[in-house]
């Protein structure tokens, strides 16, 4: 039974010391760096603090059950190195004559997810200080391939997507190993029926859908008890995000 005395102290706090590096490697591929030195400072309340953790079980000790030999993989080392946000190549074919290639452009790499409006917004383009609380963790980049299509000027677009999809929602999903034999498969559509009008504005309409599965070498359902592996059930997890922006 914790006090929250941990989590109640008024502190000041630098969130955010994001550096951005972009090379053009050539006319139709495009790299992208993104470091946060300011991420390693663990030592403050995770955000938003009332989220709690959860582990696989505990023995009669109290000692959490697992296997030294995994927990790197299982948790993430329990400390996955965050100073590297984003890790990305893009290639894309703007002035290319066949109407498919310019259309599209594919990513592969580290990075955010597009999930929601407000997930993968950057930082300095928020309306509030910090994200909606049911779009803290979809800010947080992942390691897979993209697909994106652009059509009538950036009015319809869409995301085909698939991530590794490590760990759960409560964790850094980014530079880790995978824990499960699984991948996440993303979908997202947006359009906007209204865009850059000098009289009604801008209206944006947008779904998204993520399914994957996780866990591995647990049971198949919660109440059985966790093996000495990955220690977590394999389970189906699903998001999905629909938004209107005006």
């Amino acid at each position: 039974f914790g006090s929250n005395e941990t989590s109640d102290n008024d502190s000041f706090r630098i969130r955010r010391t994001r550096l951005l590096f972009t090379m053009d490697i050539h006319e139709n591929v495009r790299a992208f760096m993104m470091f946060n030195p300011c991420a390693e400072a663990t030592s403050f309340p995770a955000m938003p603090n009332q989220i709690g953790y959860f582990n696989a079980g505990f023995d009669a000790s109290g000692a959490p059950i697992g296997s030294a030999r995994n927990a790197a993989v299982r948790d993430g080392a329990n400390a996955s190195g965050r100073h590297l946000e984003e890790a990305w190549i893009r290639f894309h074919w703007e002035t290319s004559k066949n109407p498919f290639l310019r259309h599209h452009d594919f990513t592969v790499g580290q990075m955010i997810r597009p999930i929601g409006e407000e997930g993968p917004r950057p930082s300095g383009q928020l309306l509030f200080v910090e994200r909606a609380m049911i779009n803290q963790f979809h800010c947080i980049p992942d390691i897979g391939r993209q697909l994106h299509g652009t059509w009538f000027d950036g009015r319809l677009q869409y995301w085909l997507a698939m991530f590794n999809g490590a760990g759960s929602a409560f964790e850094f999903r980014f530079n880790r190993a995978d824990d499960n034999d699984y991948k996440d498969y993303l979908a997202t559509i947006m359009g906007r029926p209204l865009w850059k009008d000098e009289t009604w504005g801008n209206l944006e309409l947008g779904y998204t859908m993520c399914y994957g599965k996780g866990g591995e070498a647990g049971g198949r359902t919660p109440d059985l008890p966790p093996l000495n592996g990955l220690d977590f059930p394999r389970t189906v997890h699903v998001n999905q995000h629909a938004w209107a922006c005006y």
